[in-house]
């Protein structure tokens, strides 16, 4: 397997290790994406070795678990049904952890490092999910900033606490005077949107600008067809902007040279290495929204592509 997109590995190095330490075999443990390697290294508590690791771990396993789910009719988004899949297969990995943790004390009496981060793997896949879907689904547009935005939110106080982390409506103060009359008294808050530090790229929630080419793409070959966008025809590619940035809000300029990159290439040629493979990523991604929210017939049109190009890469 090859990543959607390239890892940056030195995002596993120790911070503080001595300037001139050795990662040559940590990066290379790292660098495997083989399923068996993968499935190795997870059974032997390698991924349990860090939280970066960690991490590392679902986004591998993610996709050999991915790369299947989509050959076969499903009803969760894949994000969601890895999870709970791995979630049914967790409770073994845990009590080894939990048994080498007790043996390892006994016999150093120091604390066991892997017993903790597999105790945060146990938060992960069932408390705070929504750090872990949400990683999977934004490292394919942007592994860095997603891998650095879950670092954080796993670091954060508030990840040991099961409650929601977002702010919500504060309840109404009612006091009463001595007349007996009832005045309420409404705090003032101010809210302010999270910020994403260090976070770039794709917006979440809303289609790269290729993915909104790819859609009207699976919409044309519905039984009543939209016309096809045609990107020889840069004369309306202006026109064809207006509308993008109206449903996706993005730059209009942005979006008329998303469409110039395309004047005299198809939408899905690519090559045959990361570049198909981030197609294939994004398509699957429209295929998961489509699917979840109902639209059946355009997500099988996702699935369709997504085959075509496995095909043509001999996958």
């Amino acid at each position: 397997m090859i990543d959607p997109i390239p890892v940056d590995l030195t995002l596993f190095h120790d911070e503080d290790a001595p300037p001139k330490a050795n990662w040559r075999m940590k990066d290379r443990l790292n660098g495997w994406t083989g399923l068996r390697c993968c499935r190795l290294l997870e059974w032997t508590g390698w991924y349990n070795y860090d939280i970066a690791q960690r991490l590392l771990g679902h986004y591998r396993l993610f996709h050999h678990f991915k790369a299947d789910y989509i050959k076969s009719p499903h009803q969760l988004p894949a994000a969601s049904a890895y999870i709970l899949d791995y979630r049914s297969r967790h409770g073994i990995k845990y009590l080894l952890a939990r048994i080498v943790a007790f043996v390892v004390s006994i016999l150093d009496r120091t604390p066991y490092p892997v017993s903790e981060i597999a105790a945060v793997n146990r938060q992960l896949v069932n408390e705070s999910t929504s750090i872990l879907y949400d990683f999977l689904i934004d490292a394919d547009h942007d592994f860095t900033a997603a891998f650095l935005q879950a670092m954080a939110r796993i670091k954060s106080p508030s990840f040991l606490s099961v409650m929601t982390p977002y702010p919500v409506t504060p309840p109404v103060a009612i006091q009463y005077n001595d007349n007996r009359t009832r005045a309420v008294y409404h705090s003032q808050v101010h809210i302010q949107p999270t910020i994403r530090e260090g976070a770039t790229g794709k917006t979440k929630g809303i289609f790269s600008k290729r993915q909104l080419l790819m859609l009207f793409d699976l919409l044309s070959k519905q039984t009543r067809p939209l016309e096809k966008i045609d990107f020889s025809k840069n004369n309306r590619f202006d026109a064809i902007a207006t509308l993008l940035h109206a449903i996706s809000g993005k730059s209009k300029a942005s979006i008329v040279e998303e469409l110039k990159d395309y004047h005299n290439k198809g939408l899905y040629d690519s090559d045959p290495g990361g570049q198909r493979n981030q197609t294939i990523a994004e398509l699957t991604n429209l295929a998961e929204t489509f699917r979840a929210a109902g639209f059946r017939s355009i997500a099988r049109e996702a699935d369709i592509k997504i085959r075509e190009l496995e095909r043509n890469s001999g996958a």
